[in-house]
């Protein structure tokens, strides 16, 4: 994990301890922009250092990047609600006790597992792209990375003879469409069917694995067939 203490005052860095999987950066205010794109990690802003130089709006903009986790360091206890911070998207909150003990890197992990990065997936080999999070992108002719979900009803000899031919022909019309309905909530389109079951496409981002989280809530559901 990337860990960046950005503050204008150099005291403060040794307050934070570095540890196993743990790349500690330490940094000026100027330099922060420099993260904005950088898919840094979790970052902790020194809220002195940015109230000093008028520069909190930086702050702000980086809440919205969602490769990054944001925590604040208040070391001359200015901020009256630091609970307010944890509305605003905000991971941690260090105050001046905090930072005479010492910042263990297990606080980094807490921090981080409070809102977990998104796994990020730019490329695989380069030879497909990521089809995105919906449809609309994708052209006819070019290779593209999906999800995918194997999906099948068991003991399909029994549901045969239990409900007979006609029966198990509609029952199956109503398997397929339950499941059309359910996974088209992710994107999910039905690309091969068979009898009882089928293969499902969802488009793919790099980020959102919607075919894991479907599948995950479809198994959960213990009534999902009526």
């Amino acid at each position: 994990m990337n860990v960046y203490i950005i503050s204008d005052n150099e005291e403060l860095f040794s307050c934070f301890k570095k540890g196993k999987e743990i790349s500690l950066f330490t940094e000026s205010t100027g330099k922060i922009k420099d993260l904005e794109n950088h898919g840094a990690g979790l970052i902790y802003a020194d809220y002195s250092s940015f109230s000093k130089t008028g520069s909190l709006g930086v702050l702000n903009k980086l809440l919205k990047n969602n490769n990054v986790r944001l925590g604040i360091i208040d070391p001359d206890n200015q901020i009256e609600d630091p609970a307010s911070l944890f509305f605003k998207g905000f991971v941690d909150y260090i105050g001046p006790e905090l930072l005479k003990k010492g910042i263990s890197a297990k606080r980094y992990f807490e921090a981080e597992c409070f809102k977990p990065l998104s796994v990020i997936l730019k490329t695989v080999n380069g030879d497909a792209a990521l089809s995105g999070d919906d449809w609309d992108k994708i052209e006819e002719g070019k290779e593209y990375y999906f999800g995918i979900v194997f999906i099948e009803l068991d003991n399909d000899k029994d549901i045969r003879n239990i409900l007979g031919m006609d029966r198990a022909t509609e029952y199956s019309k109503e398997f397929h469409d339950y499941l059309s309905d359910y996974f088209g909530l992710w994107d999910g389109y039905l690309w091969i069917k068979n009898d009882f079951g089928g293969v499902f496409l969802f488009p793919f981002d790099g980020r959102h694995f919607f075919a894991l989280e479907s599948s995950l809530e479809l198994m959960l559901n213990s009534d999902f067939i009526p």
